[in-house]
């Protein structure tokens, strides 16, 4: 790392809910991790020169690959940030369009979000609306990859009152769904068709059990 004295440098935050186990630094000067109140991690230092820094972190296994709970509404209140009145009207609007009522229970609800935003197509025609209209234009038509699913999971999962957030990195964007206790992540897929990874010398990727069905012909 290139560290600016007084200056936030952004780190890869890999779990909602990681913590940090052991640090080391090279060369020994004081460092100080840090998260926002979306778990983006961050260093500060009270130097500027090149560090070499390496984190052993832990996260819940249970964030990737295990079941929504029945949860009750109360128990999501605290997390769920305030939308505008129009948002959350348009945000109802799409989900009735695909068969989900407010009063749903959250289980329920996320699962039918799930199955209704796997079943995306990527596609080569570029949206045609702005604002609001965007958003109901990538929910409804089922075109888009990962970026354009997550976001319109987000709107439609918030408008229902469960708290939801985006993770995206260089290659990909996922949803995390809150359950009172701790945010679970869910990969919709997306297009990796044109993605080439170098993995020579790294251990073999083993991916979490997934709780939701993939529709047909689709997959993570």
């Amino acid at each position: 790392l290139d560290l600016k004295a007084d200056e936030r440098l952004a780190l890869p935050s890999v779990a909602p809910g990681a913590r940090l186990v052991l640090m080391s630094r090279e060369p020994l000067v004081e460092l100080r991790i840090g998260a926002d109140s979306a778990e983006n991690w961050y260093v500060t230092s009270d130097t500027s020169r090149h560090v070499r820094l390496t984190l052993q972190i832990v996260a819940d296994r249970r964030v990737f690959g295990s079941d929504y709970p029945n949860v009750s509404r109360a128990a999501l209140a605290g997390k769920l940030p305030p939308l505008p009145g129009e948002v959350k009207q348009s945000a109802l609007d799409v989900a009735r369009a695909l068969g989900i009522e407010e009063s749903a229970p959250p289980q329920q609800a996320v699962a039918a979000l799930v199955q209704h935003f796997r079943r995306f197509s990527p596609s080569e025609r570029r949206p045609t609306s702005q604002g609001l209209a965007l958003y109901r234009e990538l929910a409804l038509t089922a075109r888009g990859i990962c970026r354009h699913r997550s976001y319109a999971f987000m709107i439609t999962a918030l408008g229902l009152g469960i708290p939801t957030r985006v993770a995206i990195n260089e290659a990909h964007a996922w949803v995390e769904v809150y359950d009172g206790d701790l945010w679970h992540r869910i990969d919709l897929g997306g297009a990796a068709d044109q993605l080439e990874m170098d993995d020579q010398g790294r251990p073999r990727h083993v991916e979490p059990r997934d709780p939701f069905a993939w529709p047909d012909r689709r997959e993570s």
